[in-house]
């Protein structure tokens, strides 16, 4: 099915786009794609780059540019410009379509001086020529890039139908509750809403709030104001969110401060990460309609969902109807049903279930409990198996612990670097909230010293992924001095800390 043929039908009147600037219909936005299709077919790229804030120009590109089948890459705000620089070199993206206040001075360096189309908005469209063939697997749609657990990104290839059957499947899911507008938060070149927040909307005739990442209070050191978001929310008053964890932390956190909620909200959806059991009890108690789902970009995002009437809390949900899952006797989660055809530049076979890395079971009802990810589970020097994200789950669980991240490869005792929800948080709070959580854990497992983090882990600094999922390594980077400092400290009592500020 071509994707245009997924829209609202083009006679439709309705409302599909809301912006601060504008509101187009279903008929205009296919008249838009349309234009935009032919106009992309006379300039015959290769592959398409699309470096711009969440707008309606974004969502205008990307249907285009499947409707034609030129490959498209969508360029996260968040990177830095030696990952963009690296991005659009990777796919040979022949062509850049941006906005002339986005800071793209060293990406420009790749392509012509000035635009070769530009219009009053100042959107601008640059182009250049590439020496080398690209190369690519057949049926490729889209190349999306996420910068993972280490600095330099990966291109996952997809195709349209798998893009399709993710957006199909959600809206048959959640077609009960007859959800007829979806406000984007996360950044259109996340994949979750790209598909989960865009193509499903879409699919069914509902109406897309679209503020800019800017409006929502993305931006700057500390990369988001809970005030701005929590305001432009209220001010598009949806019926439908995606969230992760992080900012659902904001939504609860601002409804408990007395800040009013959404009128007409009916399902909010959070993932990308692990949601700590407290913060969804704390969004239970405001009766706010949290739903925990799973997916990965491999598999075209969004695999499993919990939901009204089929919801377990404490796990990922069920399957999607097109997904099929198991577990293999290592105790990975396989999935089957909307697999990426590959990564770029690899020409690995993908087989019929692919392994997502992340340890969990599947239970008697087909609900999936995530664990962890497989490669960070760590080995203390005593030679016991440590999963970080059971101990770093069990201190979240404490709502003054915004954020954690444990390490103990090799080590006699476990390091935590901590983020207190709370700036004015006591060390002596801290240690009674350690020395709690130590009574889940076996001895192995405990908590011995732990680092307080100088800044909340985020996107700005590298420290977080665009869908809430730690970066290791980043952040054993920024404090390995505190960290050695612990080792190399011989200490007696059972829990010592280090400030960042050393």
């Amino acid at each position: 099915m071509n994707i245009l043929e997924s829209l609202g039908a083009p006679d439709n009147t309705d409302i599909a786009i809301i912006s601060s600037q504008t509101s187009i219909n279903y008929e205009q936005l296919h008249q838009y794609v349309y234009d935009f299709t032919a106009a992309l077919i006379k300039l015959e790229p290769n592959c398409i780059a699309v470096y711009l804030d969440n707008c309606l120009q974004w969502v205008i590109a990307d249907l285009a540019a499947h409707a034609c089948e030129i490959p498209i890459v969508p360029l996260p705000t968040f990177f830095s410009q030696s990952q963009l620089i690296h991005t659009l070199e990777d796919v040979n993206a022949d062509l850049l379509i941006t906005h002339c206040r986005l800071n793209k001075q060293p990406i420009l360096g790749l392509f012509q001086k000035q635009p070769i189309q530009q219009d009053a908005n100042g959107f601008e469209i640059y182009q250049r020529s590439t020496s080398r063939e690209a190369l690519y697997p057949n049926g490729l749609a889209k190349i999306t890039y996420t910068s993972g657990s280490t600095g330099t990104p990966k291109g996952v290839c997809l195709n349209a139908l798998s893009q399709l059957d993710v957006a199909n499947s959600l809206s048959t899911v959640l077609q009960p509750l007859k959800i007829k507008k979806h406000l984007c938060v996360l950044p259109l070149s996340t994949l979750l809403e790209n598909i989960a927040g865009v193509w499903a909307p879409l699919s069914i005739g509902a109406s897309i709030a679209l503020p800019s990442l800017v409006e929502l209070g993305f931006g700057g050191a500390s990369n988001l104001d809970p005030q701005e978001s929590l305001t432009t929310i209220l001010k598009y008053d949806p019926e439908s969110l995606i969230l992760v964890p992080e900012l659902l932390n904001v939504l609860v956190s601002g409804f408990e401060s007395g800040f009013p909620k959404p009128s007409n909200i009916k399902f909010i959806a959070v993932g990308g990460a692990k949601v700590s059991h407290s913060l969804l009890e704390r969004a239970q108690q405001l009766d706010l309609p949290v739903y925990e789902g799973y997916g990965l970009s491999e598999a075209c995002s969004v695999t499993t969902l919990n939901r009204p009437g089929h919801n377990k809390v404490g796990t990922s949900g069920q399957a999607l109807p097109h997904i099929k899952l198991r577990v293999s006797d290592g105790g990975e989660i396989e999935v089957s049903g909307s697999n990426m055809l590959g990564y770029l530049n690899d020409i690995e076979t993908i087989q019929e279930y692919y392994p997502t890395g992340d340890l969990g079971e599947i239970d008697e009802d087909g609900y999936v409990i995530i664990k962890g990810r497989k490669k960070n589970m760590f080995i203390t020097s005593f030679g016991r198996q440590v999963n970080p994200e059971w101990v770093e789950e069990i201190l979240l669980e404490h709502e003054q612990i915004s954020q954690a991240v444990v390490y103990g490869e090799s080590l006699p005792f476990n390091i935590a670097v901590i983020v207190p929800s709370n700036n004015e948080l006591e060390i002596q709070d801290i240690d009674e909230l350690i020395m709690r959580s130590n009574k889940a854990l076996p001895e192995y497992a405990k908590i011995s010293r732990y680092v307080i983090a100088d800044t909340p882990f985020n996107t700005h600094e590298d420290t977080l992924t665009a869908n809430g999922r730690v970066k290791r390594n980043n952040i054993y980077n920024r404090y390995s001095k505190q960290i050695k400092q612990l080792i190399e400290t011989n200490v007696t009592n059972s829990c010592s800390k280090v400030s960042a500020a050393i």
